[in-house]
């Protein structure tokens, strides 16, 4: 009796498995990107890409991480496209190797009051404290043999002043920094919309963390100029580490437009 069922188990087991595959000319949505090349993504809605396709399914998947770039849907409407931008480790890497330009934030471990953190004081900052308590310092100690008010009150005016100074002059200087890593983070990506370089005098970029997963980038707007409606392909190409020279890996994707 084994002898003769054991061909029917291995039907139960097998044959549920075995069939014609009905999508031939489809591609898998796994399959897109990988097993054909990225020139598969230019003709697949992959809901990577587009912030309207992740839902409760596809959330937690580790494919809906944002691996360069997204679009907030696939049906682009009114005169402003939009589009996030991921930071990358290369950005960083390529924007230290120019020494007029100050990093936000400490890398590597450091020890807070409440332990460690990945941020901290940057040198900048650590030598900016040193120089201010240095500035009230020596007010301080002038302040301690002064009795008479007006002169008094005119040591504390004046130290007021300097304190103001300093800090404005401060923030001036951080806030340009903040401006030249923004221009320097535009150079290392050019956008095509249907193969058209879209200028980067043209699109306006402030830095932007995603609320998807948490990923850390550059929010860029620019306007479509006689944009027909009907389908277009966003294209986003990378530059190479401390290079000028462009990635020749484009990511294109097709999109949607509704017009204005």
């Amino acid at each position: 009796m084994f002898r003769c069922t054991f061909p029917y188990v291995l039907a139960v087991f097998f044959l549920p498995g075995i069939g014609d595959e009905p999508y031939g000319y489809h591609p898998a949505n796994w399959q897109v990107g990988s097993r054909f090349g990225k020139s598969t993504i230019a003709h697949y809605y992959w809901f990577q890409f587009y912030d309207d396709l992740v839902n409760a399914d596809n959330w937690h998947k580790e494919a809906s991480m944002i691996d360069n770039f997204c679009i907030p849907s696939k049906r682009v409407s009114g005169p402003l496209f939009e589009v996030f931008v991921k930071y990358r480790e290369q950005d960083g890497k390529a924007i230290n190797a120019k020494k007029a330009v100050k990093p936000f934030n400490a890398t590597g471990m450091t020890f807070m009051d409440n332990g460690f953190n990945a941020t901290g004081k940057t040198p900048e900052d650590v030598v900016h404290s040193e120089q201010l308590d240095s500035l009230r310092s020596i007010y301080a100690d002038l302040l301690k043999g002064v009795t008479e008010i007006q002169h008094r009150s005119e040591l504390i005016t004046e130290r007021d002043s300097k304190v103001i100074s300093f800090q404005r002059h401060y923030q001036e200087s951080k806030e340009q920094n903040v401006v030249t890593v923004k221009e320097l983070l535009l150079e290392g990506f050019q956008i095509r919309i249907d193969d058209q370089l879209v200028p980067s005098s043209k699109i306006d970029a402030d830095f932007y963390t995603h609320p998807r997963h948490g990923e850390r980038g550059m929010l860029c707007f620019f306007t479509l100029d006689s944009l027909a409606v009907g389908r277009h392909t966003f294209s986003l190409e990378r530059r190479t580490e401390n290079t000028r020279d462009l990635l020749h890996n484009t990511t294109t994707i097709p999109f949607m437009y509704e017009g204005r």
